[in-house]
């Protein structure tokens, strides 16, 4: 993991003996369908109330949502990413 005054960055290398088992299905963004996913949750306070979630699919879909105890699911936080 990597920071600077904008952004936080994450690397993750996955490697799979069977890739042509990799279930990739293409979806609109943050819907998550059928694929295998990498997931990164952000507890920032540590107060078990919120969490920031980042998740990118091996077909390339971003999902990233702020979800709280109170107020639920929000989906307006934006993540860029990028799958190889």
């Amino acid at each position: 993991m990597l920071y600077d005054d904008n952004a936080l960055y994450f690397f993750a290398k996955m490697r799979d003996y069977n890739p042509d088992s990799i279930m990739r299905q293409m979806t609109e963004r943050d819907e998550e369908g059928i694929s295998d996913y990498f997931t990164i949750e952000i507890n920032p306070f540590d107060d078990a109330q919120q969490e920031f979630v980042f998740t990118v699919n091996a077909a390339r879909v971003q999902i990233d949502y702020l979800n709280t105890l109170s107020d639920g699911t929000d989906y307006s936080c934006m993540l860029y990413g990028i799958v190889q």
